[in-house]
């Protein structure tokens, strides 16, 4: 019936009983589409649908997204240029800022901001940072801190994996009275100094270094 072709077709003619319309997609491929209907040749095919973007009308990756347009400018835009450094999308072929909705690993909330030091993200979602102290244990802490800009956060509860100001050994545990753990390893607790004076002893719990060690004098004969 000779019927328009689409936009995302074109047809080449000839006779009604022959002429067919092809499609985008299966002769330019998947990314490519026409800006109107009723073309004519494959080189009509020259815009790229959105979720797809450069000169081969790729599909955007993770992380991307685009809108669309001529392949001559389509472009794929990253979330962390647009939404923020945190951010990110769930898949790939997005087509919208807003499709950067979730966090990237060792981002949560729904800022996306950086897991601060002693917190982890696994990304995905809109989370908070989960903790390692009610994860892992109280004394386990993570070696990343909030800020750094050559790290992008803990990424798992295996990042949690020094000590805290106060605990030691490959446990993290409490350090003993009289013994004290400066922490950011898994180095066992260290006993505070002895003192030659009668009836001095050391016994500060807890304590995350050789200055909180703290005598108590026996009481004088």
């Amino acid at each position: 019936s000779c019927s328009e072709c689409g936009v995302g077709t074109f047809g080449t003619g000839g006779a009604s009983a022959a002429a067919v319309y092809t499609t985008w997609a299966s002769a330019a491929g998947a990314g490519f589409a026409t800006s109107a209907a009723c073309l004519d040749a494959l080189a009509d095919c020259d815009v790229c649908v959105a979720g797809y973007g450069t000169t081969s009308c790729t599909e955007c990756g993770v992380g991307t997204f685009g809108t669309g347009g001529a392949s001559a400018t389509a472009v794929c835009t990253t979330c962390a240029s647009t939404a923020g450094a945190g951010f990110t999308t769930s898949a790939a072929g997005q087509d919208a800022q807003a499709d950067c909705n979730v966090c990237v690993a060792g981002y949560g909330t729904t800022s996306c901001v950086q897991c601060a030091t002693g917190t982890y993200s696994t990304g995905g979602s809109l989370n908070a940072c989960d903790s390692c102290a009610t994860d892992v244990g109280a004394g386990f802490t993570t070696a990343v801190a909030n800020g750094i800009a050559t790290e992008a956060g803990a990424t798992a509860a295996t990042d949690c994996d020094i000590c805290v100001a106060g605990y030691g050994t490959a446990s993290c545990v409490q350090c003993a009275m009289g013994t004290f753990g400066a922490g950011g390893s898994l180095a066992a607790c260290v006993s505070c100094p002895t003192n030659a004076g009668a009836g001095i002893d050391f016994t500060d719990p807890v304590a995350d270094g050789v200055s909180a060690c703290s005598c108590s004098c026996s009481a004088c004969s």
